[in-house]
């Protein structure tokens, strides 16, 4: 299946694992929204041992470098990343979440 430009996802989050960890970063593709907020949320662990991490804060794209949101570093086992991104008016524009 191939998509075109305009059914690009607004957001993602890149997935690179090394070493038995995993970096996370949380991406801004488009130009369109100009300022706004994010947050990320990792949950990472596995049986029973769970823990959670939020960042988010605001954003204008001019202060971004290549639209990168936020990076997080997580174990290789078992965790799930969400993202969302606010335009400055507060609703909503882009979700995703990996695993």
């Amino acid at each position: 299946m191939i998509m075109t430009a305009a059914a690009m996802p607004p957001c993602h989050i890149e997935v690179v694992e090394r070493n038995g960890m995993v970096k996370l970063e949380a991406v801004l593709d488009s130009q369109d929204v100009a300022k706004g907020q994010y947050v990320l949320v990792v949950r990472s662990g596995a049986s029973g041992n769970v823990s959670t991490s939020r960042q988010g804060g605001e954003f204008e794209v001019g202060d971004l470098e290549n639209g990168r949101l936020a990076t997080a570093y997580v174990g290789a086992a078992g965790w799930t990343a969400q993202l969302r991104v606010y335009g400055h008016d507060g609703k909503l524009v882009c979700t995703t979440t990996k695993s």
